[in-house]
């Protein structure tokens, strides 16, 4: 068993809800007049007691103006979070985004999704 496993608080919480919904429309999200995410696969994650986050698949996100932090935060629902600092231009964000790379099998959809935290957001578009 893993450390990140030992840290679920699934078993203690099952009727914990986070909600996770695939999007029908796109989303983008621009940073210093980038655009720095574009998706039509965008997932909605609505954490009960918590407002609700976009999550973007990697592949939709300009991640060559992300640069991995030393930051690691720990959800009990979700598991290990990896950070990333935004650089676009003169404008720079230290913490922009997190990812849970190995997510637990409870909300293994975000696996390979980043999200991104409202400082990194200067617009957000939705059509």
């Amino acid at each position: 068993m893993t450390n990140q496993a030992k840290n679920s608080a699934w078993a203690a919480h099952p009727d914990y809800h986070i909600d996770i919904k695939p999007l029908s429309h796109r989303i983008k999200i621009k940073f210093n007049k980038v655009t720095i995410a574009d998706s039509h696969k965008v997932l909605l994650v609505q954490e009960q007691d918590y407002t609700f986050n976009y999550y973007f698949p990697c592949e939709d996100i300009r991640t060559d103006l992300l640069s991995l932090t030393e930051k690691i935060s720990v959800c009990p629902f979700k598991g290990d979070a990896t950070h990333w600092a935004l650089a676009v231009g003169n404008k720079r964000v230290e913490t922009a985004t997190w990812s849970y790379q190995e997510p637990f099998s409870e909300v293994k959809q975000i696996k390979n999704y980043i999200a991104f935290y409202p400082e990194a957001i200067e617009e957000l578009i939705s059509t």
